[in-house]
C-alpha cells in the first residue's frame, strides 16, 4: 500500500520537474528582464504625481518598486533552479 503511494508520489514530483525544466528551460533571462521592466513600470506610474512635490520620496518609491521587481525576479530564478537541481531517483 505505501509503496504504491510512495511511487505514484514519486512519479508526479517526476512529472513536475520535467515540466518545469520544459517550460522555463532558456526562459529565466526574459522572465527576470520583465519582471524588472514591470517593477519600473509600476514604480513610475505609481511616482510620477509625486515627483513634482516630493522628488526624494518619489525616487525612493520607484527604487522600491524596482528592488520588489529583482526580489521577484530572483525567487522565480531561485525556484526553476531548484527544481532543476532536485534529485528524485
Amino acid at each position: 500500500m505505501y509503496s504504491v503511494l510512495l511511487t505514484t508520489s514519486l512519479m508526479v514530483l517526476l512529472d513536475i520537474k520535467s515540466s518545469i525544466q520544459k517550460a522555463f528551460d532558456g526562459y529565466i533571462g526574459p522572465l527576470v528582464i520583465a519582471c524588472l521592466i514591470i517593477g519600473a513600470a509600476v514604480g513610475v506610474v505609481n511616482a510620477f504625481p509625486k515627483f513634482k512635490e516630493d522628488t526624494k520620496g518619489a525616487l525612493v518609491e520607484l527604487g522600491t518598486y524596482l528592488l520588489f521587481g529583482f526580489a521577484s525576479a530572483a525567487v522565480l530564478t531561485a525556484m526553476v533552479e531548484g527544481f532543476k537541481a532536485l534529485k528524485l531517483y
